[in-house]
């Protein structure tokens, strides 16, 4: 038997292995150092199902009308299957991800389209607002 972990490539489709991309995050052994390593992350954790992560990762408008099992039971029937990054920019305290998402929910393939606010409080990004339109 081949002692050998299997590395996956991180469900954010950056290249690289989960452990050395978004898995230090949810593992909370580090934090997202820009706003598109905060959505990358959230992404993933989307993927995996991780809704503590992304409750913890919110705040301000985000967090308005936030309902974690409603969440968990949404992300638990969707597949993500592919992640585009449109454009980003960053200022000192916020910044903005645009991206698309590509899932299958039941089956069928859909598309979200997000232009994401991001601020940063005392070093750290959290997702603050979105702008989201579903495709199908």
């Amino acid at each position: 038997m081949n002692s050998k972990k299997i590395q996956k490539e991180c469900p954010c489709q950056s290249g690289q292995i989960y452990q050395s991309c978004c898995g230090p995050f949810l593992m909370k052994i580090a934090t997202p150092l820009t706003p598109e390593q905060l959505m990358r992350s959230r992404y993933t954790a989307f993927a995996k199902v991780d809704i503590d992560y992304i409750q913890a990762t919110m705040t301000g408008l985000a967090l308005e009308g936030f309902n974690y099992d409603d969440l968990k039971v949404w992300a638990a029937s969707i597949e993500w299957v592919g992640l585009q990054i449109i454009s980003t920019s960053t200022q000192s305290d916020t910044g903005e991800v645009v991206f698309v998402a590509s899932y299958l929910d039941n089956g069928v393939a859909g598309k979200l389209q997000e232009k994401s606010q991001f601020v940063n409080r005392g070093g750290t990004w959290f997702y603050y607002d979105g702008d989201v339109r579903f495709d199908t």
